[in-house]
């Protein structure tokens, strides 16, 4: 009996997460998981695009301390959000953390009736903390070995291939995280207190 709850629950755990909608982070950027072609989730949610857009705007500016300075919008059919998260990638070296990444943000949300759309987000990675010289993480690209006026490091390489998974597997984890609490915030949005 036993077994059998740990197949189900394994099962429930794995179908929850090939079915979660998110993005997955390649040397061209965000694509959906599900769909490499496209740079962009749907979410279907029940309402139409004026109602959407509402329950969206007002889940947003509950998460955010500054909201006037975050979100921007075209009512009733675009919010975009350009928001910061501290210490958002963190590299560690010898179990302490060497380089902790802030990062800037960007995420457009577009509505239709009965459809939300998300597009791939777009980010840029700094730590000014760490050392003399800032350090930047870049996408695509090759790290200079810390000469110039700044450290830039990178995420895949000039030829795509992946150099920094941990990078990789915090922002994708991140992302994951902010459209899973989009979807229950939405889902949740009542005006009962």
């Amino acid at each position: 009996m036993k077994k059998i709850l740990l197949v189900l629950c394994l099962v429930a755990l794995t179908t929850g997460t090939i079915f979660a909608q998110s993005f997955s982070l390649t040397s061209n950027g965000f694509v959906d998981s599900k769909d490499q072609s496209k740079d962009f989730i749907v979410i279907d949610a029940t309402g139409s695009q004026s109602e959407l857009f509402n329950k969206a705007k007002t889940y947003l500016t509950t998460i955010y301390k500054s909201p006037k300075d975050v979100l921007s919008e075209s009512a009733p059919d675009v919010i975009t959000i350009n928001g910061i998260e501290t210490k958002a990638v963190i590299k560690k070296a010898m179990g302490m953390v060497a380089v902790a990444y802030d990062m800037n943000y960007t995420i457009v949300i577009r509505f239709k009736d009965g459809k939300i759309r998300i597009d791939a987000p777009a980010f840029s990675l700094s730590d000014y903390e760490s050392g003399s010289k800032p350090i930047k993480m870049i996408l695509l690209g090759s790290s200079n070995g810390g000469f110039g006026s700044e450290i830039i490091n990178c995420i895949y390489n000039k030829k795509g291939d992946l150099k920094a998974e941990y990078a990789k597997n915090q922002l994708e984890s991140y992302f994951s995280s902010y459209i899973e609490a989009f979807k229950k915030g939405l889902e949740s949005n009542k005006q009962d207190w």
